[in-house]
């Protein structure tokens, strides 16, 4: 794990929402949020993360490490952006925590995914899940692409703080939600595949723990 030497700055949206002393954004907030993000007015970036450090919040204090690994992908993430005339898209979000994650698919003829980029509003962890999310479903096949689950996805990062694993949970439903998006699209069902949730934080007991 990292020390306190390589502690940056929390995302701005996590600075503001710990300054007024909140844990979790109310739905209208939340979607207000969402559109905007659709919109374009958020666009990514190379995100700080906050390692070993104490955030004061009010009463609360919040101490978290995170691997090596987390805060590569946090700091220089991986296949940011979008894809044009993507063969599917699929935005999910989580209303507690106020992340929201979008991503891009191109699949070819094959079913087999060539490509994958992401934009993501959220924590270091959430852009560290969708980084590398979508570097774990290049070059598979749709059907492979399936059994990448959040517990895999945090494997990959060698592990995420138990109060972070609702990240790898945001980027295994993206990935999902673009399938979808792309079996809709070519008028196909992909066996396995569940109508993907657009609020994470409804699965996080089942999936989280």
């Amino acid at each position: 794990m990292a020390g306190c030497g390589r502690c940056a700055a929390l995302h701005a949206a996590d600075v503001l929402r710990h300054r007024a002393g909140a844990t979790s954004l109310c739905r209208p907030s939340f979607v207000r949020l969402a559109r905007r993000f659709m919109g374009g007015e958020f666009h990514p970036a190379r995100i700080p993360n906050f390692v070993s450090c104490k955030i004061s919040t009010g009463e609360n204090t919040m101490a978290m490490n995170y691997s090596d690994k987390v805060i590569d992908h946090s700091l220089n993430p991986r296949n940011v952006g979008e894809i044009e005339d993507a063969s599917g898209c699929g935005t999910v979000g989580n209303a507690v925590c106020g992340d929201i994650m979008r991503v891009y698919l191109d699949i070819d003829e094959n079913q087999v995914i060539r490509d994958a980029k992401f934009k993501t509003f959220g924590c270091g962890a959430a852009i560290a899940t969708s980084s590398m999310a979508t570097m774990l479903v290049k070059g598979k096949s749709i059907q492979d692409a399936l059994t990448i689950t959040n517990k895999a996805v945090a494997e990959a990062l060698d592990g995420l703080p138990p109060v972070k694993m609702h990240c790898s949970l945001l980027a295994e439903e993206a990935i999902h939600a673009a399938l979808w998006d792309y079996a809709e699209k070519n008028g196909i069902a992909i066996e396995g595949l569940e109508r993907p949730v657009h609020d994470v934080s409804e699965l996080e007991e089942e999936h989280c723990a």
